[in-house]
């Protein structure tokens, strides 16, 4: 049977065209949230490698402070002012707490493992940090019980103290700074890969687009030149179909003829056999 409804050629290249024209708009939106998302990894990059840098920049400015302490002879005045350089060393490095949570590490750790791993670092640094300041606050109170007497010992006792806590602070520090820095190169990178994939499979949609253009034009000008083409199509077509249902209605004819004699013929045999049951 013919399906006088099935598109013309026209058609479905027109359905086609506009099929492979929206993919090509939702990879462009595709690529323009990638390159939205690769601009603001980069800012978090560039954030994190000026924390890094400030904290290199701290950290000489901390060893200056260690030298001018050395050159101080008494022991209870070094104790006080060593006292006051860890607070300050502990207020650097809540600066770069704040810092950290600018970044919204969340949106910069894709990975579930990765993102818990750096959310525990983080809040043991945090953590250390605001217990470290409790504590140099305790100690600088106690200083003033301090004999000069006894303040070498305790100067020299205390340092290995500080530096131990400075150690492990820096240590974790490093770490977090780190695996940020890295997560967030691993983001670019995969990103850039997914942008080129992109750029490919925008050009496979414009190729066909260009295609299916021209073969718009073919079919269009095929029309122009023959414009009862289409018509002939159509008309052979409504004929095939005029003709199929001529063969249906024929056979139900004859259906009908072959029905009613059946029914005739039962009628006339079921009579005879009454006539004779009677007698």
């Amino acid at each position: 049977m013919v399906d006088v409804d099935q598109p013309t050629d026209a058609e479905l290249h027109t359905k086609l065209l506009k099929e492979q024209m929206e993919e090509l708009k939702q990879k462009e939106q595709e690529a323009e949230t990638l390159q939205q998302i690769e601009d603001d990894q980069y800012k978090k990059k560039k954030s994190v490698v000026e924390i890094l840098e400030w904290h290199l920049q701290e950290e000489s400015r901390r060893l200056a402070r260690e030298c001018a302490l050395y050159n101080v002879r008494e022991h209870k005045q070094k104790l006080k002012q060593k006292t006051i350089d860890v607070q300050e060393n502990l207020a650097m490095e809540n600066e770069i707490l704040l810092k950290l949570e600018n970044l919204e590490l969340d949106r910069v750790i894709h990975d579930a493992m990765n993102r818990q791993q750096i959310k525990e670092g983080f809040e043991k640094y945090a953590n250390l940090v605001k217990m470290q300041q409790n504590l140099e606050k305790d100690r600088e109170k106690e200083l003033d019980f301090v004999f000069d007497s006894e303040a070498k010992v305790i100067f020299e006792r205390q340092s290995e103290v500080w530096k131990s806590e400075e150690k492990d602070r820096q240590k974790l520090l490093k770490e977090v700074l780190a695996t940020i820095k890295q997560q967030i190169e691993d983001n670019l990178e995969k990103n850039r890969e997914r942008q080129k994939e992109l750029e490919r499979e925008k050009e496979e949609h414009e190729k066909n687009i260009q295609e299916y253009n021209e073969e718009l034009e073919k079919l269009s000008s095929e029309k122009e030149n023959n414009p009862n083409k289409q018509s002939q199509r159509e008309n052979i077509k409504l004929k095939e179909l005029s003709d199929e249902l001529d063969g249906i209605e024929k056979e139900e004819e004859w259906l009908k003829k072959e029905v009613s004699k059946t029914q005739k013929k039962h009628f006339v045999e079921a009579s005879t056999m009454g006539t004779h049951r009677f007698y």
